[in-house]
């Protein structure tokens, strides 16, 4: 029987089967080489591209920061200094503060300074002597005589002594005498710094100048040479002029 024949008597064809079936292997074979190529992408090239974008994000951060590194180091350059002078200026401050009164001495430099500036100091009162933190400290009053100028100059020169001196308060009179204006002034000074910490010693007790009684001796610039004044320690630089301290005009 012809070939033609038996196939015609077939109820299928075996050339479109077998086409079929190869069809359907190539769409399976793609289907699985898609599959595996999802499955690598996954498991081994996007973790990669993943790492190289996080180690460009940081070495963008990176090169953000070199960028900013000069400023950064003359920022710290700018503190250092600055420390360095804050450092300075406190062990200036501490060495302008005696370990004792030395009222003597400080009487000698306040009165050539008075001198100088032409004022005259007529008295002067020692107060309470206190305890604060690291130091101590004594109020004083003076009683002086002396034109405007005058006090200005006098003022400057206490700022400039070897010994810290602040001025706490300070009165002018209004009725001006032949020798100046009637003045009022109060320094507060302290001496005698205290290591702070378990080196301190808070039972310290410094030499007051009172009387018995606790009344502060009354004596006159001309009659003696203990002039218990010292400097405030209040961490400000000294004024150096009479316009900046509390000057008040009597009416």
């Amino acid at each position: 029987m012809p070939k033609a024949a038996r196939t015609a008597m077939l109820p299928y064809d075996p050339d479109k089967r077998l086409k079929l079936l190869g069809t359907g292997f190539h769409a399976l074979g793609l289907a699985i080489t898609l599959v595996l190529a999802g499955l690598g992408y996954a498991l081994a090239i996007h973790p990669v591209w993943e790492d190289v974008r996080l180690k460009r994000d940081r070495a963008a951060d990176l090169q953000s920061l070199l960028e900013n590194a000069a400023q950064m180091r003359a920022q710290h350059a700018a503190m250092q200094s600055t420390l360095a002078a804050i450092e300075r200026e406190s062990e200036q401050l501490r060495q302008r503060i005696p370990p004792e009164p030395a009222e003597a001495e400080f009487l000698s430099q306040l009165s050539r300074a008075a001198a100088v500036a032409g004022l005259v100091i007529r008295d002067y009162r020692p107060g309470v002597v206190r305890q604060a933190t690291d130091h101590w400290r004594l109020e004083v009053q003076l009683a002086c005589t002396g034109s405007y100028q005058a006090l200005c100059a006098f003022l400057d020169r206490v700022a400039s002594l070897p010994r810290l001196a602040r001025i706490s308060h300070l009165e002018i009179g209004g009725a001006r005498q032949p020798a100046g204006y009637p003045i009022t002034l109060s320094m507060t000074v302290f001496f005698k710094l205290e290591p702070k910490g378990p080196q301190a010693k808070p039972g310290a007790s410094p030499p007051p100048p009172t009387e018995p009684g606790g009344s502060a001796p009354r004596r006159s610039a001309a009659a003696g040479h203990r002039f218990g004044i010292f400097a405030a320690w209040d961490h400000k630089p000294p004024m150096k002029a009479a316009c900046r301290h509390d000057v008040r005009q009597r009416a």
